[in-house]
């Protein structure tokens, strides 16, 4: 691994960074997690791929159905194998590990604000309040007490090529689209090499329209909670490994029918040792954790 990591450390002229929530709604067997609702278990892969003359760093996140029958280890062979299929002739890396109450990915946007457009093509049939969910989902990051802002530029056709090798096209897009496998929503954020942290230089957001998605209730997969998380993601944020979920937005599980909607401290606190503190003080959102400054890669 050291090796590998060394060589594409020389290589890359560029990153690219993948935050992933994969989420399953399907099934009927009993369920994972505690009082009978699924749960959905994090994963990561780790790719080297060479596209457009460069090397590039691939880093997945993927939260991933347990319905606790014993097919966790195929639900994963089966997220892993989307991956894989979207980025042919990729080179896998070990997956590193962290403890922290939240995880910095390596890249930010300087500007400490960037915009975004929707694009509700190929939604789910028949949901409605689908763009002021998701719109919510990123003031919720806005109001966090934090020198950061998601700028909402209105509707758009664009898609969502960034989530595969079909490449950039200059705007920051949530859309929909069809997501095999156990993947629910896919965040895809692309950013360059040099300095510290990296600069982030646009993000996509895949929307698998498949699943059995709600703004209200009852809840299913919540909308505003799913996308909250990967706008973290698109941020510069990971998930915190450990912990009790539901918890943190950017918990590294999902419960069916559970509300995360609001930051906890610990989401703040990720944000804020990204952007620094806006000078008016941040909300209040119970008992303060302590968090570690930095998180060590392998």
């Amino acid at each position: 691994m050291a090796k590998m990591r060394k060589a594409h450390l020389l290589l890359a002229a560029m990153l690219l960074a993948l935050g992933v929530a994969a989420l399953s709604l399907a099934g009927g067997g009993p369920a994972a997690g505690a009082g009978g609702s699924p749960a959905f278990r994090e994963e990561e892969v780790r790719l080297l791929v060479f596209a457009e003359g460069e090397w590039w760093h691939v880093e997945v996140h993927a939260l991933v159905y347990d319905d606790g029958e014993g097919r966790y280890a195929e639900a994963v062979a089966a997220a892993r194998a989307e991956v894989l299929a979207g980025f042919p002739g990729a080179i896998e890396a070990e997956p590193g590990e962290a403890t922290a109450q939240y995880v910095l990915n390596p890249y930010w946007w300087p500007s400490h604000a960037v915009e975004w457009r929707y694009n509700p093509a190929e939604k789910t049939p028949g949901l409605s309040g689908d763009e002021a969910a998701i719109r919510a989902s990123a003031e919720a990051w806005n109001g966090a007490g934090a020198l950061w802002s998601f700028t909402w530029d209105g509707v758009t056709t664009a898609d969502t090529g960034t989530c595969s090798s079909a490449g950039r096209d200059g705007q920051n897009t949530v859309g929909w689209a069809p997501l095999t496998g156990s993947t629910l929503a896919m965040t895809c954020t692309w950013y360059a090499s040099g300095g510290s942290p990296l600069t982030a230089r646009e993000f996509d957001m895949r929307i698998d329209p498949g699943w059995n998605w709600t703004t209200g209730r009852p809840i299913e997969a919540d909308l505003q909670s799913v996308i909250t998380h990967e706008f973290g993601h698109a941020l510069g944020l990971g998930h915190p490994p450990g912990g009790e979920c539901p918890g943190p937005v950017m918990c590294e599980v999902y419960r069916r029918g559970s509300l995360t909607r609001e930051l906890q401290a610990d989401d703040i606190a990720g944000l804020i040792a990204i952007y620094g503190a806006a000078p008016t003080p941040a909300p209040t959102v119970g008992p303060y954790r302590h968090v570690a400054p930095e998180v060590a890669k392998d």
